[in-house]
């Protein structure tokens, strides 16, 4: 089911660093398996997650100027899509390391706390990779 401010779902990718990996996954709210989808695997939804989803405002995510951060050197690069309830979707981009700068809260509130949760989300799957077996 979707939430209160219309995301029922995300699509994210970490790209870039000194490594340049492509990390991500999806997150599906609603349908018949709602739940967070990535390379190494599967997990249900928390209601820790979805308080993170639902923060998000998407009215301001939707008129905010992309990308909300400038790139660095080797910075990450955050590609999130938002899936919204009536079909729509809003795009964001941003440039960090780690939490992105405040003045990107004032620009979207909400954006601070999903960037915290991506961030753990994308060291999850970086870990579980690193112990994966070698082909």
């Amino acid at each position: 089911m979707a939430l209160a401010n219309g995301v029922r779902g995300m699509r994210f990718e970490r790209s870039g660093g000194l490594l340049f990996l492509v990390l991500g996954g999806e997150v599906a709210l609603d349908g018949p398996a709602p739940g967070i989808l990535t390379e190494v695997g599967n997990r249900a939804v928390s209601d820790d997650d979805r308080a993170v989803f639902a923060a998000v405002d998407v009215a301001k995510a939707r008129t905010a100027p992309m990308p909300l951060t400038q790139t660095g050197p080797e910075s990450y690069q955050w590609d999130v899509t938002l899936l919204l309830a009536d079909g729509s979707t809003v795009a964001l981009r941003w440039h960090a390391h780690t939490v992105i700068d405040p003045h990107a809260e004032a620009a979207i509130p909400g954006i601070t706390g999903l960037a915290i949760w991506l961030g753990k989300e994308v060291d999850r799957i970086w870990a579980r990779k690193a112990d994966a077996p070698s082909p």
